[in-house]
């Protein structure tokens, strides 16, 4: 559990995490449909810069930001358009999906083992009168709530491929 001096502080970082995950997921895929893709890799950029600066103190940790530095430096300068648009779908895919997978997860610990739900037990213990459960339902809610505004704006559809409207134009 995450020990913040403030509840406020304390609230926040444990909603932090889940929602910025589904945010992010939202926002790769808006970029991509509106061929950002250069935006969305100096974003990427900048939060592997972050990590490196606040968070990363380990061998491992260094080599990874930095491998990941290199590949997304790798595409801005020798990455040909189409190598840049797909690998930017599959990364804002597994984000999108990663970002669902844990809010699955915290959700069944919630009801299962609400003790031990990671980030709902701190925010029920935070809170006091909202039990953890409705925090695991919270995390469910919104992480699936980002697909399904993305879905409603069509940041899913591919170019190329026609979508019809009517059962009939369908052959």
């Amino acid at each position: 559990m995450v020990q913040e001096s403030g509840k406020i502080e304390g609230i926040i970082c444990s909603m932090a995490g889940y929602i910025c995950s589904s945010f992010m997921g939202f926002i790769s895929f808006w970029l991509i449909r509106r061929k950002k893709y250069t935006l969305l890799i100096d974003i990427l950029l900048g939060i592997l810069f972050l990590n490196l600066i606040l968070w990363v103190r380990n061998a491992f940790g260094l080599i990874w930001i930095v491998s990941f530095a290199f590949g997304f430096l790798l595409l801005l300068i020798k990455g040909k358009q189409t190598i840049i648009n797909h690998f930017l779908l599959l990364l804002a895919s597994i984000l999108l999906v990663d970002s669902i997978k844990s809010a699955i997860e915290i959700f069944e610990m919630s009801i299962i083992h609400p003790k031990f739900a990671g980030d709902a037990a701190n925010l029920s213990t935070l809170t006091s009168f909202i039990p953890t459960q409705a925090w695991g339902v919270f995390f469910l809610v919104q992480a699936f709530l980002f697909p399904i505004i993305s879905l409603k704006k069509g940041l899913f559809r591919i170019e190329g491929i026609k979508y019809s409207q009517k059962k009939e134009d369908v052959h």
